[in-house]
This record gives C-alpha cells, sequence and structure tokens, in this order.
C-alpha cells in the first residue's frame, strides 16, 4: 500500500528515466562487442531524429548519446525528443549503464546535438575528440579520461578543442601530448587540468582566466603564468616546481594553493596582498617571514612543511582559520594575538606548552594531537574545543 501511495505521488518522467536506465544497462558494452558489429557511418544520419529512428544499427556509444537525450528531456519518442531538442543545452556522458565501468571510444552521435551549451564526457584514451569540432555553442566542457588495456594509449589528443572558441570553463582530467591547441581559447575564464602535460606555454596567451587550476608531475616552469593578471583563484600542484617567482605579478589572487617537494623559497608570494587564503602543503618551506606582509588574509594552512618559528604569523590578525600540522613548532606564543581564529590546528609538532593559546577565546576548534604536551588541560573554554 505504502509503495502504490509513493508511486503514485512520482511523476510520469520519474518512471520513465528509471525504465532508460533499464534499458542503457541491456546495452552491448564490451570492445570485443563493438568490435564484432560492425555501424554505418553517422554521416548518413543528418540529424538526432533520423539517428534516433535507427538506434538499432548504432554502436553502443551512440545509442547512449540518444538515451542521454531521452533522459534529458524525460521522453522516449524520436519526434517527440526532435520537437524539443532546442531544450537540450546541458548533456552528462559518463557511466551509463549499470553493469559497466567501460568508457565512451565513440563520440560521433554528438554532432547531432548543435545547441549543447554544457557537455561533461567520460572517455577512453582511445577515444576521438574530433566529433566536439562542432559543436561551437559549447560554454563549459569537462573531459575525464581513463585507459582500460595496458597496451593502449595514455594520452589524448586535444586538438580539436581549439575550434570551441566560446569556452568559457574547460575542465580536462587526461593525459595530453600537446596542450597547444588551448592557447586559442581567449574567452576561458575558468581552466583545470589534472594530468600529464608538457608544459604551461599554452596558457600564457589566455588573459582572460579568472581561475587556474594544475595538477601534474611534468611542469616545473611557471613563467608562462606571468601573464595572466586577471587570474583570482589559483592552483598547482606539482611535484617539479620550485622557482615561484612568476608569480609575484599576479597580485588579483584571493586563494592560492601550492604543493611541491621542491618549494623552499616563498619570498615571490609577499606581494600578493590581495590574498584571503593561502595553502602551502608539502614543500620544503621553513622560513614564514614572506607571508607577514599578506595581512588580509583569513585562511592559512601550512600543513607538511618544515616550520620551526611562526613569529612571522602574529601580525595577521584577521586569520580565523590556521592549519601548521605536520612542522618542527615549539613555540606557539606568537599565535596568542590570532584572536579572530576560530579553527586551529597543530597536529604533529613539538609543543609542550598550550598556555600561550587561553587569550584565543573565538576558537570552536583546536587539534592538538601528536604533540608532547606537559599538561593537557584545554587552554579556552569549553573544553570540548580541544582535542588532544
Amino acid at each position: 500500500m505504502l509503495f502504490n501511495q509513493f508511486q503514485y505521488h512520482l511523476p510520469r518522467t520519474f518512471w520513465k528515466a528509471i525504465a532508460l536506465c533499464l534499458w542503457l544497462a541491456m546495452l552491448p558494452i564490451s570492445n570485443q562487442a563493438k568490435a564484432a558489429q560492425p555501424r554505418p557511418q553517422l554521416r548518413e544520419y543528418q540529424s538526432f531524429v533520423e539517428l534516433c529512428r535507427h538506434q538499432e544499427e548504432l554502436s553502443g556509444d551512440a545509442r547512449r548519446v540518444v538515451y542521454a537525450v531521452f533522459l534529458s528531456l524525460g521522453t522516449d519518442n524520436c519526434d517527440r525528443a526532435n520537437e524539443n531538442l532546442a531544450n537540450v543545452t546541458d548533456l552528462s556522458l559518463g557511466y551509463l549503464s549499470f553493469t559497466t565501468t567501460e568508457y565512451l571510444t565513440d563520440l560521433e552521435a554528438l554532432q547531432t546535438l548543435p545547441n549543447l551549451r554544457e557537455l561533461s564526457i567520460i572517455v577512453d584514451y582511445t577515444a576521438d575528440l574530433s566529433p566536439l569540432r562542432s559543436l561551437t555553442h559549447l560554454t563549459k566542457l569537462r573531459i575525464e579520461c581513463f585507459g582500460q588495456l595496458p597496451d593502449a594509449p595514455h594520452e589524448i589528443d586535444i586538438n580539436s578543442l581549439q575550434f570551441l572558441e566560446q569556452l568559457e570553463i574547460l575542465e580536462v582530467q587526461c593525459n595530453v601530448a600537446d596542450s597547444g591547441p588551448l592557447s586559442s581559447l581567449s574567452n576561458l575564464t575558468e581552466l583545470s587540468l589534472a594530468g600529464e602535460i608538457p608544459n604551461l606555454n599554452s596558457l600564457q596567451s589566455l588573459t582572460s582566466l579568472q581561475k587556474l587550476s594544475v595538477f601534474t608531475d611534468g611542469v616545473s616552469d611557471l613563467s608562462p603564468l606571468r601573464s595572466l593578471t586577471n587570474l583570482t583563484e589559483l592552483t598547482l600542484s606539482s611535484n617539479e616546481i620550485s622557482d615561484l617567482s612568476p608569480l609575484s605579478s599576479l597580485t588579483n589572487l584571493t586563494d592560492l594553493y601550492l604543493s611541491s617537494e621542491q618549494i623552499s623559497d616563498i619570498t615571490a608570494l609577499q606581494t600578493l596582498t590581495n590574498l584571503k587564503s593561502l595553502t602551502l602543503t608539502t614543500t620544503q618551506v621553513s622560513d614564514t617571514e614572506p607571508i607577514q606582509s599578506l595581512e588580509n588574509l583569513t585562511e592559512l594552512s601550512l600543513s607538511r612543511n618544515q616550520i620551526l618559528d611562526v613569529s612571522a604569523l602574529q601580525g595577521l590578525t584577521n586569520l580565523t582559520e590556521l592549519d601548521l600540522n605536520d612542522n618542527q613548532i615549539s613555540d606557539i606564543s606568537p599565535l596568542q594575538h590570532l584572536t579572530s581564529l576560530t579553527w586551529l590546528s597543530l597536529a604533529s609538532n613539538q609543543i609542550s606548552d598550550v598556555g600561550p593559546l587561553q587569550s584565543l577565546t573565538n576558537l570552536d576548534y583546536l587539534l592538538l594531537i601528536q604533540n608532547p604536551l606537559v599538561n593537557q588541560a584545554c587552554p579556552v573554554e569549553p573544553e570540548s574545543v580541544c582535542n588532544f
């Protein structure tokens, strides 16, 4: 009875969506199955409705595109879907089957969706991205790559992306052999790259960028970023980065995240006086003096470094969150001036006396585990604030 009442209140489109998801689970999913069944060239079908009407002849990937459109529109009728095709501006093609984690290789069916503005796809490294070049209205694109076979390519060609000149937001989680095509995307305001890339040279012309994230192990030269003076948020994680001097010109930055075991000198950061959030983690930094000029900071994370002395932090009175985990700190008396702190983490240091923290009456959270404390009495009230 309860189920019947529940069913009654759910919209008809919900049950259609469930049915479509079950159809997806029955698609042929193995590479062997794809290879064994020849498919017609998609150029024979000039529109989505033609593609839809011949879906039984299509590859599994092409059918997934059709079904994703169905899910987006809440219908499994080709003509009705075609009538509302202009409404399909946002499409996500990821794990579209409950029975597999196989990734897309055939993207040709996307060419029948010229009105797409936002697209998210998970593809195999063997995928051909060239069909994307026809989606010239895209403003947001996310591509995630995976390799299924050990002897298959583990880099993807992004040459086709250079034609997507309206892109404003791009996320590429793939190993890329040549990032050069990115240089033509002058309207980009947000860019995220995660994977192996040879260098950052293609980014120096992207002067409209406001947010940039790069996660890679192959980049050491940050000089191409010198011209990106409109950046407000920057995330860089690469074990090869050591020279931060190109960042000194990025004075509009408000959020900066840096992680590299080669970083030891942070002098270049002292000019970034608009910073509100700074994270320096897993570096060789021991001298925090350059940070003392960053008086607008409200959040500071210096975990997993080589810091001994925190006296340079005592003037950062706007701080509300401070993370100093995993350093070599023993004297925390300079922190007594940071009375705006609500969150403080000092785990895994050499602290024996927490008395100087008594003035931090605004604390809601204080972490002190793995320190050689003489007395485990909480320096602030209530005692529940402290975690020993």
